[in-house]
This record gives structure tokens, C-alpha cells and sequence, in this order.
């Protein structure tokens, strides 16, 4: 619950200032993402941005963004996943398992 409230105040703290026609940008999206995960502890340093199927949703309501271990092969649970709203800016933090 911490987490969601943590990524839920990161993306209103952008509401006012990154929407274009109501829609967040790739990059803008990225930073509210980049944001929610140093809110749960990420240091980014160490990890780099995956490649993920789809990162906008097929409905276009969302970006995912995939950050797996850097450098070298990527070891079991040593990645995660943000899921940020395009209207809200509303970030969801997915730790890896």
C-alpha cells in the first residue's frame, strides 16, 4: 500500500505540468517511472532499461517500462517493472520475484 501511495503522489506531483492533449508522453512517462522506482528503493545505477513487447498498451492507456540488472545476464529477480497512466500519471512499482 506504501508503494502505491508513494507512485500515486509522484504522478500527481506531474499532472499539471507534462500532459499535451491529455495524454503523457513516452519520456515524460519514463521519468514518472525512473521516479516510483527510486521511491521503493532502486538505485538505477545498477540496472538498465529492458526490452519490453509493448511498452504503450494496446488500448493506449499506459506505458510499461522494464528495467532488468546491469551489466551481464540478468539473474532471477534482479528486475522490475513500472506501469504509469497516461492520463493520471499515476506510477504502479512491480518488483521482480
Amino acid at each position: 500500500m506504501r508503494y502505491a501511495l508513494i507512485c500515486l503522489f509522484i504522478g500527481m506531483a506531474f499532472s499539471s505540468s507534462v500532459f499535451a492533449d491529455d495524454k503523457l508522453s513516452r519520456k515524460d512517462a519514463l521519468t514518472i517511472a525512473e521516479k516510483a522506482a527510486k521511491a521503493n528503493g532502486i538505485d538505477l545505477k545498477h540496472y538498465k532499461l529492458g526490452s519490453f513487447p509493448r511498452e504503450l498498451s494496446e488500448d493506449g492507456k499506459e506505458w510499461t517500462f522494464y528495467f532488468e540488472c546491469a551489466p551481464g545476464p540478468v539473474p532471477p529477480g534482479c528486475f522490475f517493472w513500472v506501469s504509469v497512466n497516461r492520463v493520471t500519471g499515476a506510477a504502479e512499482y512491480s518488483p521482480g520475484e
